[in-house]
């Protein structure tokens, strides 16, 4: 299904969010947008992904926390969705997760509204992605997912071990389609390669365009 591009608007914020007005300052944030990713499930949930682009305003890196709401036509809340991402000075990065809701309340979203944003100053990651590498391991099974294994090599500048990273797989139009984490080890100041195997839908595995290092 294609994606579904709806408002955002700022709802009014109390004055006990501290630091809004500071970090309104720092990031604008961009228009909301959905992509729907299953049907409802028996449970009546169905599975969907959002993205929404952050800017940076600031003249240091951000680690930026959004705070969204969906709001139907008569102005009630269906749910929340928090996004964050570290952000560059002066970029634009999309901040994109995979959730749920129930169906029927997904179907009744008139609009995202930006509840609140947090911006904190932190220095460039130390851990970065120098590539990311898949083998399928498994034709689809009966509801469709393949089983596949998840290579990352990453160069870790820390003076510590890096034993833990989360990547995101996106779709050429920036939603994430799938998010998972691999363990291991990589000696600091050094270079190595953490994996994983694991398993999602095919269709979305196909729809794969880009692996993200999640830092925020």
């Amino acid at each position: 299904m294609s994606p579904l591009a709806v408002p955002l608007f700022a709802l009014a914020v109390s004055s006990c969010v501290c630091g809004w007005s500071e970090d309104e300052q720092r990031v604008s944030v961009g228009s909301a947008s959905t992509l729907v990713m299953t049907g409802p499930d028996s449970s009546g949930d169905a599975w969907y992904s959002i993205k929404v682009p952050v800017t940076s305003k600031a003249e240091k890196c951000l680690s930026v926390r959004v705070v969204l709401l969906a709001l139907d036509k008569e102005g009630f809340e269906l749910a929340s969705v928090r996004l964050s991402a570290f952000v560059p000075v002066g970029k634009t990065v999309v901040l994109t997760a995979r959730t749920y809701m129930a169906d029927k309340h997904l179907r009744s979203v008139a609009k995202w509204a930006l509840q609140s944003v947090s911006a904190e100053e932190k220095d460039a990651p130390q851990v970065t992605l120098t590539d990311v590498k898949t083998k399928v391991l498994s034709d689809p099974d009966n509801s469709g997912d393949i089983s596949f294994t998840v290579k990352a090599d990453i160069q870790n500048q820390q003076d510590v071990p890096a034993r833990r990273i989360t990547l995101q797989a996106i779709d050429s139009e920036g939603f994430e389609l799938y998010k998972t984490t691999l363990a291991g080890s990589v000696e600091a100041r050094a270079s190595g390669t953490l994996t994983k195997k694991t398993y999602m839908p095919y269709k979305d595995f196909k729809a794969i365009a880009s692996w993200r290092l999640v830092n925020n």
